[in-house]
């Protein structure tokens, strides 16, 4: 990604780099996982993972991923991507709440909470779903595999800290689980001596069939959403679908999925809720972003990358290929806001407008009043 100055938003807090992107509060990991992969977690803290602090890959005969984190003073690595074969594990849980959006392939999720209530869906491609920290949960890579971006609210997030049922039972003595289980010395022969963070398991069976029916009942609010499912807002130069807690009811992530045509971009516009963290599918594009003071900086991006930008700064994104852009903006926020600026132009006085940037008012009074989110 190349980065373009003009007048230098200050490093110390506002670098907006794939692999150096700094002051971001939230963190960030994509995982790839390949057929017959099992994948459980749930937030908490303990496991002690074998990647280096700060990011690089984990992995084992099911797989690897790779993981990036963000931290509120220091470097916000981006660029989150693995890739492996299979994968299987138990991770029950991690620090903070976990938000997932599916790149490719299919996977089966399960999750257990305080009243023993289950969870048991599957999702694919263009699918979300969201655990609350605390929550135990599953995820198992289908026939085709799968892909998928997992997104924390928390910017000290650490592999390292994640709650790994395997490890747990690696460090409880022996009579213990005996104890608390009804097994026997002979049963427990072959539990792990060490954490399984990434192993090879079996396709689950059909989706009927691995349900499991709790005395207690369902979860009450799904954890999973078709994000592609949803009809776009459509606009001059491409779409957008929002997803948030007034249509995603269990997340307090809300997210935006940009479609910008060739030439389009994504309007002038800031956020007003909190800082904004961006995935890039597919597509290259611009984004420019003034802090300012006279501050401004320019940053090119590609499939892969991560961008990041501060609470309140004004920016634009451009299409510079001759493919759709397609990106993700996340927030820790349960809902979607975005101001922009042109519907915040024609729905001032127009004269005071047309005076602050010397136009000639005419121009101004031809603005649409409605938000034209990508043109």
């Amino acid at each position: 990604m190349d980065c373009r100055d003009s007048s230098v938003i200050p490093r110390s807090g506002t670098s907006l780099r794939p692999v150096r992107l700094l002051n971001d509060p939230d963190g960030v990991e994509v995982a790839t996982v390949h057929a017959r992969v099992t994948r459980s977690s749930a937030p908490g803290s303990g496991a002690a993972a074998r990647t280096p602090p700060g990011g690089g890959a984990q992995g084992g005969a099911g797989g690897r991923s790779r993981r990036h984190l963000a931290r509120r003073r220091g470097e916000l690595p981006g660029d989150r991507r693995g890739r492996g074969h299979h994968r299987t594990g138990t991770e029950p849980f991690r620090p903070g709440s976990e938000w997932a959006y599916m790149l490719s392939g299919s996977c089966r999720i399960s999750a257990v909470d305080h009243e023993g209530r289950n969870f048991i869906e599957d999702v694919k491609a263009g699918d979300l779903w969201f655990f609350p920290q605390g929550v135990p949960h599953n995820i198992q890579a289908l026939d085709d595999g799968a892909q998928f971006l997992l997104v924390f609210d928390d910017g000290a997030f650490s592999e390292n800290n994640t709650f790994l049922l395997s490890d747990f039972f690696a460090h409880t003595p022996r009579h213990v689980l005996a104890k608390n289980f009804g097994w026997t010395r002979e049963q427990m022969e072959n539990l792990p001596e060490r954490e399984k963070y990434i192993f090879q398991g079996d396709v689950p069976p059909p989706l009927q069939s691995d349900r499991v029916l709790s005395p207690t009942g369902d979860i009450p609010r799904s954890f999973k959403h078709r994000m592609t499912a949803q009809t776009p807002q459509r606009f001059r130069g491409g779409s957008v679908r929002i997803t948030d807690s007034t249509n995603f009811a269990a997340s307090t992530t809300a997210a935006a999925l940009v479609d910008v045509e060739p030439g389009g971009m994504r309007e002038l516009h800031w956020h007003p809720t909190n800082d904004e963290w961006q995935y890039y599918i597919s597509g290259t594009g611009r984004m420019g972003v003034y802090a300012a003071q006279a501050s401004a900086r320019t940053f090119d991006f590609q499939a892969g990358d991560v961008g990041y930008v501060p609470f309140a700064y004004g920016h634009y994104i451009e299409n510079t290929g001759d493919e759709p852009l397609v990106f993700l903006e996340m927030f820790k926020h349960p809902r979607f806001e975005d101001i922009s600026v042109m519907q915040w132009m024609a729905n001032t006085p127009h004269e005071i407008i047309a005076d602050t940037i010397n136009v000639e008012k005419s121009i101004i009074d031809e603005l649409p009043a409605t938000k034209q989110t990508v043109i």
